[in-house]
């Protein structure tokens, strides 16, 4: 197996874990015990964990342990709204471009993922809500677009999968946005994106004001 190769299985197990919260919140990420529970190296686990941190999945002060953080209330505020201003943009130019071939893609997706949820695979069906976004950033042909909205949603991961399995995902609000974009309708792709952002959003919010497991500071979004 080469270096590459390594990497790439120490960040795919990795992600899994942290999305899936096997490694937990604010605990130092201990290399040597990552790299013996995946049977792998330090060059690998600290290739991975670099990635992760610019995936914002992980942060990494200098001089201290990387951890994964805690998911507070501000944070996710921040995120949606960057969301919103970001997707709804997209939506604008993946209207007016997108192809029969990228839609039916698009369709595949959201097929696809409400399969994932029907059979209790939560993780699995957050990665394909990552590939839909990614997929209606693609539809505008632009790899500007395409690498900021994989950006901003890979650190939304742990969220997705968090609502997916506690109230799990709404496969037709993704459906409503793929048959406004199919008919090239600008202001409907719009808002089937706003509004399937700003439910998201409202789903987190009524999620964590119950969840057991909540802290005070996400309780607080509530």
């Amino acid at each position: 197996m080469s270096g590459a190769t390594k990497s790439n299985l120490a960040y795919d197990r990795a992600r899994r874990d942290i999305v899936t919260g096997v490694i937990p919140a604010n605990e130092p990420i201990d290399e040597a015990a990552l790299g013996a529970r995946y049977g792998l190296g330090r060059t690998p686990i600290r290739e991975a964990l670099k990635q992760l941190r610019n995936d914002q999945l992980i942060v990494w002060p200098d001089r201290r342990s990387p951890y994964v953080p805690e998911i507070g209330v501000a944070h996710v505020k921040s995120l949606y709204e960057a969301r919103t201003i970001l997707e709804t943009q997209i939506a604008v130019l993946a209207a007016q471009r997108i192809t029969d071939t990228a839609a039916d893609r698009l369709d595949e997706l959201v097929a696809e993922e409400a399969d994932l949820v029907e059979r209790g695979k939560g993780y699995e069906a957050a990665e394909v809500d990552l590939l839909f976004h990614q997929g209606v950033a693609e539809a505008t042909g632009n790899p500007f677009l395409v690498d900021a909205s994989t950006r901003i949603n890979t650190s939304a991961l742990r969220i997705w999968y968090r609502m997916i399995v506690t109230v799990e995902m709404i496969a037709q609000e993704h459906a409503d946005i793929v048959e406004a974009l199919r008919r090239h309708d600008v202001d409907a792709s719009v808002a089937a994106v706003d509004r399937h952002i700003r439910n998201a959003y409202d789903r987190y919010i009524r999620m964590t004001s119950r969840l057991p497991g909540a802290s005070p500071h996400e309780r607080a979004a509530g």
